[in-house]
């Protein structure tokens, strides 16, 4: 695997919008994976054969060369190329209407001029296709000029930080500290009316505040599975998160899933990624 992060993402790309910015090469690990809600957004500038995403019940869709995963409360099934390679940009989840990019749910496209340019940062020989040893691995020193070039596309797009965003901001803050914050209570503390605040959630991030606290709650609860080894119940762990209790849990996380907590764990334990959020596998069904 051939991994960098750009240090410094944010000051490069010009604004905190921007959390991260990453090249990946790999070869593929699982024909299916599984990606949980997450809190952020990420824009993909894909590299190698398309994605597909795997809806149920429905025929596969080829995914667009650069795409942006949305705010979104549900699981996402992708088939994924033979080779993985791809530069991905992390975003906050307020961060597509501060770049002037219309908030969506789900996968979508990035503006076409965006994407050209983000496509353009990379030089296209090492662009792969198949699932072959690619032809050239570029070195760390050129990834980073590749990433760099990468962040002035988004720096070119400017800062679009208005009333509307500045709320959003303001309550993403409150729910990522406690998301059990009742949204009235957010709204007073504002000084608007609650319909106020729930329009203009809406209006920046394409979703109701309601679907972000809920992936909120279980982001929070994820981030604290004890390591590999380490003895603990769900009991416990729900006991100490926003949840009314273990069933309020189980409810909500299968809603958002597609799996319950314990088929999850099962899943978890035999994919390869080292992250709580991306299952190798069809865990999530047919």
């Amino acid at each position: 695997m051939h991994y960098v992060e750009l240090a410094d993402a944010a000051d490069a790309a010009g604004t905190d919008a921007v959390t991260g910015i990453w090249y990946l090469d790999m070869p593929r690990t699982h024909p299916v994976e599984l990606v949980l809600p997450m809190p952020s957004i990420e824009i993909i500038v894909n590299l190698s054969d398309p994605y597909e995403l795997l809806p149920d019940g429905a025929e596969p869709l080829p995914t667009p060369t650069v795409f942006l995963t949305g705010v979104r409360d549900r699981v996402i099934r992708f088939g994924d190329p033979s080779r993985l390679r791809h530069i991905g940009v992390r975003l906050a989840l307020d961060g597509p209407s501060r770049l002037g990019i219309v908030p969506r749910t789900g996968v979508s496209e990035v503006p076409a001029s965006m994407s050209d340019e983000l496509l353009s940062a990379v030089p296209s020989r090492f662009r792969v296709t198949g699932a072959g040893e690619p032809a050239e691995h570029p070195e760390d020193a050129e990834v980073l000029g590749w990433l760099r070039a990468v962040a002035r596309v988004i720096a070119s797009r400017g800062e679009r930080e208005r009333e509307a965003q500045r709320t959003v901001r303001f309550a993403l803050g409150r729910w990522e500290a406690d998301p059990a914050v009742p949204v009235g209570e957010v709204a007073r503390e504002l000084g608007i009316a609650h319909k106020t605040l729930i329009a203009r959630f809406r209006a920046v991030t394409g979703v109701a505040p309601s679907r972000i606290v809920r992936m909120l709650m279980v982001h929070r609860l994820l981030e604290t599975l004890p390591p590999a080894g380490e003895p603990w119940t769900w009991t416990r762990l729900v006991g100490q998160s926003p949840y009314v209790d273990q069933s309020h849990f189980i409810r909500s996380f299968k809603r958002m899933t597609g799996l319950t907590p314990k088929l999850y764990l099962a899943a978890l334990s035999a994919s390869t990624y080292d992250t709580p959020y991306f299952i190798g596998g069809d865990a999530g069904g047919g």
